[in-house]
């Protein structure tokens, strides 16, 4: 009677209890939270909570929910042009017009942790028994890149993750498949969870795609026991991806050929490159190994160094390895986990996020990287490898960045641990399943062993709890003083100092929130990339020390629209630009804020300053080279030869006023030439001194997204006056010479 209730009981506790664990660990890291007015963190977060709100009132508006034009000003934020697919905020739409923004956030990640356990679950319990697949599941779930996707509010990368289990589990299922119908149905289901993540984010169409590729031609199915039916089988559920993706994928080119992004460079990207002695340690984060994990990896705590493993999983995956050599079904195990880690790496070998060097490595760098540098020169710029790449020691991932198109346009590398946990975590369970089989003296300590080193096991993936922040959070009070302005047409710039004499360009989540305080667009953004425009006025106030002394810099904000600098106040170097902004001529510093009371995205000090209109409207180029200084009427061109320059946000047609006169010599006609971007767009012939008022056409094919060169050769620089105190050589004067973006 007890073995017959004992039979009955335990299929159904094997398939409760797993659940019963996953709420726990849900009740510790999740906690108890107001879905409605709080989220787990500020940073990408406020991104996602965002863009699916400006999606779901673009869409009842009528407006296009593609281009966000509160950020990247003037021109906006083409959401389609970022690696977050637009897929996902429409998904979101629903939720936002339900509850709110934190509402669909909260019930998105809350349905994304149920949904993955469910996924890592139905995989693990294809390779292993009850207990086991019940602790890897769980590991899977929570594991230390997972969940520290969840701390930093990466719901896309959080969502797409918690399919890959969903694929795999689906592609066996079709490998298994004896009825052709029947798996070509697993196929495309496989297809569909591999193609909704490439479409959460489009790293993963690689990350999804090595994964897959592994898993289908190491795997030993039932029915395709051959590589050549295994490779038919992936072939078709690429064709499917491929068909599904393609909507996402057109739309991301279009975009981002419009925007021109700068991507990633080479050293940047290798930076993101995980350290080997990340692996084997606890997570970073872990609410009680923190410290020890700490001691073992000292690099920089971000994404790079959090693909921890777990010390006690790194001996069970390494204890599974052995076993593991003497079943080929768990090939595919073996090499995500394999491969998957190596290109986690990321191009060359890093440890505590320091690249390791060995001088006998030089000769074989240098010949792959004058192969890289002919095959993608806009990645290996430098002819030879620099110092940090000469003796760095190569990884696989740089081949594959030297020969694989697209490769390299992301900072991804690390991020492959997200699919080498899938291998290691199934080969940690294969060694636990085995330690049942242990049989000492006492017949029951076998299983008393499993019990014990599961325990330890869920211990050292315990995830620390979530942050409970409020949102919204409280304004901060200059949002509120800006709220309180009206430029229309106009602007604001939110920037900070990268270095004691430096400003850049804000670029984190709450740049895209801020505009429902301030209600005025930000030339700042947030996002991995930023558009051509918005790239270049970073990279001249990267590049520029001091910039309220530099002459050009009201004009150059001028161009971008920007009526209003916003300087967040984050340390000692910020205040010492103030300082010197007192000293500014065209900008004038208007006023410091304190930090909100509370917890908000914006705990620090806010420095105001406006920028004020030219001294002469007339004029609004750069005006470098072969120029005289500005004078009331207006400005002399000096010598033969002058070179301005101006800004345009977007390639589009402009429009040239000039009024201009000659100096006049008896006997000489003056001539000038314009030209812009080296091709000629104008040129004029005095037949006497007579003024000549014109507005030139300049074509969109001749202008440049950033800086644009004017050119003006004239015929003649001659002094005004003979035998004169003036030394100047002067050619033609312009009282008004600006240029403005075509009607």
């Amino acid at each position: 009677m007890n073995t017959s209730r004992a039979s009955r009981i335990l299929p159904i506790a094997q398939h409760i209890l797993p659940w019963v664990a996953f709420v726990g660990f849900m009740a510790w890291g999740w906690g108890l939270r107001d879905i409605f007015r709080t989220v787990p963190h500020y940073g990408d977060a406020l991104e996602n909570i965002v863009s699916a709100t400006w999606f779901s009132d673009a869409l009842t508006q009528g407006q296009n929910p593609l281009i966000y034009p509160y950020n990247y000003f003037p021109e906006g934020w083409r959401v389609g042009s970022h690696s977050v697919g637009a897929l996902l905020y429409l998904l979101l739409v629903p939720l936002v017009r339900i509850g709110g923004g934190a509402f669909a956030y909260n019930i998105a990640m809350l349905l994304t942790c149920i949904g993955g356990f469910a996924g890592a679950l139905l995989l693990a319990r294809r390779h292993l028994p009850a207990l086991p697949a019940a602790v890897v599941s769980l590991a899977i779930t929570f594991w230390s890149m997972r969940w520290g996707d969840a701390m930093e509010g990466r719901l896309n990368i959080f969502m797409a993750a918690a399919l890959l289990p969903w694929m795999l589990w689906a592609a066996e299922r079709a490998c298994d498949a004896l009825a052709l119908q029947r798996r070509v149905g697993w196929l495309v289901l496989t297809a569909i969870a591999w193609a909704l993540a490439f479409n959460f984010t489009l790293y993963f169409v690689f990350l999804g795609g090595v994964t897959l590729a592994l898993w289908m031609l190491f795997g030993k199915g039932s029915v395709l026991v051959t590589w050549p039916q295994r490779l038919l089988a992936l072939s078709f559920a690429v064709i499917v991806f491929l068909l599904l993706g393609a909507p996402w994928l057109a739309l991301n080119l279009r975009e981002s050929a419009l925007v021109d992004p700068p991507f990633y460079a080479i050293g940047e990207v290798n930076f993101w490159g995980a350290s080997l002695n990340s692996f084997p340690i606890p997570f970073l984060y872990h609410p009680w190994l923190a410290s020890l994990a700490r001691s073992l990896y000292r690099g920089e705590p971000w994404e790079q160094g959090t693909g921890n493993l777990g010390m006690l999983w790194s001996v069970m995956a390494l204890i599974g390895v052995v076993v593991a050599r003497r079943n080929k079904g768990w090939l595919p195990a073996l090499a995500v986990a394999f491969v998957s880690l190596c290109l986690a790496l990321g191009l060359t070998l890093h440890w505590d996020g320091r690249p390791l060097q060995w001088s006998a490595l030089e000769p074989l760098n240098q010949a792959l990287w004058q192969i890289g540098h002919r095959l993608k020169p806009d990645f290996f710029v430098e002819t030879q490898a620099p110092a940090s790449f000469a003796e760095a020691v190569p990884l696989p991932a740089l081949l594959l960045t030297i020969f694989l198109p697209f490769w390299e346009r992301g900072r991804v590398f690390a991020r492959y641990a997200l699919a080498a946990n899938l291998g290691v975590y199934l080969l940690a369970g294969m060694a636990l399943a085995e330690a049942q089989r242990w049989r000492p003296r006492v017949p029951q300590m076998g299983r008393a062993v499993q019990w014990i080193l599961a325990g330890l096991l869920l211990f050292e993936i315990a995830p620390p709890p979530l942050k409970t922040l409020p949102f919204p959070p409280p304004a901060h009070p200059a949002y509120t003083w800006l709220s309180q302005q009206s430029i229309p047409g106009e602007g604001i710039a939110n920037v900070f100092a990268a270095h004691s004499s430096t400003l850049v360009l804000s670029n984190h989540g709450y740049n895209l929130l801020s505009p429902s305080y301030t209600k005025q667009a930000t030339v700042a953004g947030a996002a991995g990339v930023r558009p051509r425009h918005t790239d270049v006025l970073n990279e001249w106030l990267a590049t520029h020390e001091h910039p309220f002394w530099q002459p050009d810099f009201a004009q150059i904000l001028r161009s971008y629209r920007v009526r209003y600098v916003v300087m967040e106040m984050l340390g000692e170097w910020e205040t010492g630009l103030w300082q010197e902004a007192q000293a500014a001529e065209e900008i004038q510093p208007l006023d410091c804020f304190p930090a909100p009371p509370g917890t908000s995205p914006w705990d620090w000090p806010i420095c105001i300053l406006e920028v004020l209109p030219g001294r002469s409207p007339e004029f609004n180029l750069l005006l470098h080279d072969g120029w005289s200084g500005q004078e009331e009427w207006g400005v002399w061109a000096e010598g033969t030869r002058s070179d301005a320059q101006f800004i345009a946000t977007a390639r589009a047609p402009f429009r040239l006023e000039i009024a201009a006169f000659p100096l006049c010599v008896p006997g000489k006609n003056q001539r000038i030439t314009l030209a812009v971007n080296g091709a000629a767009v104008a040129e004029h012939k005095w037949r006497d001194c007579e003024p000549w008022n014109v507005a030139v056409d300049i074509p969109a094919e001749l202008m440049r997204v950033g800086f644009n060169d004017l050119t003006l050769r004239s015929a003649y620089a001659e002094t005004p006056q003979a035998g004169g105190s003036d030394p100047r050589k002067l050619s033609v004067g312009f009282s008004r010479l600006r240029v403005s973006v075509k009607p």
